[in-house]
């Protein structure tokens, strides 16, 4: 992929991230928290019923290998961060999004490097780097350093934000194609 789309990348998904600590609010996202059922719900299909169903396709199906790996890449991202925005494209509430986000993006930091290291085992991808600390820092980054960047906004400047809200969620919404 060529640089500048990994970087107009990389800048879109930082600045929806920031966008939905922008928009959180704390109250809101305990509320769906308390809901342990939904909560479990959430993390096992994302985390487990996902992966295992991708494994079994692999494991039964001759695939070529770009499309297993690409296949396994997926299944090991349990929430990505343009999820926030696709799902709030498709009507689902904010304030179930964002805390949904969070809760998978917390135990991801272990679950990827995990999913990834036996896709890499059943693949044998010549090259491939999935070094788990590699995997765990760029989700923090990701996800949590652009998150924790628009909560401390949103706080120190509610006012100012409240002004200029529309605008900074077009910037981030900005359409990759």
């Amino acid at each position: 992929m060529p640089d500048a789309v990994v970087l107009f990348t990389g800048i879109i998904v930082f600045a929806q991230m920031v966008d939905a600590g922008l928009r959180h609010r704390s109250g809101k996202a305990a509320r769906f928290l308390r809901d342990q059922w939904l909560v479990l719900r959430a993390l096992a299909s994302a985390l487990l019923a996902v992966p295992l169903a991708v494994f079994v396709l692999v494991a039964l199906l001759p695939l070529p290998a770009e499309v297993a790996l690409g296949l396994g890449l997926l299944a090991a991202a349990p929430g990505a961060p343009l999820t926030t925005r696709r799902s709030g494209m498709a009507g689902a509430a904010r304030d179930v999004v964002v805390p949904l986000q969070l809760t998978l993006a917390a135990p991801a930091m272990v679950h990827m490097p995990l999913v990834l290291s036996v896709f890499e085992a059943m693949l044998d991808p010549p090259g491939l780097d999935l070094a788990p600390a590699k995997v765990a820092r760029r989700v923090a980054i990701v996800t949590f350093v652009p998150l924790a960047l628009g909560m401390l906004v949103a706080k120190a400047a509610r006012g100012a934000l409240q002004r200029h809200t529309r605008r900074l969620s077009a910037a981030a919404n900005t359409k990759l194609q």
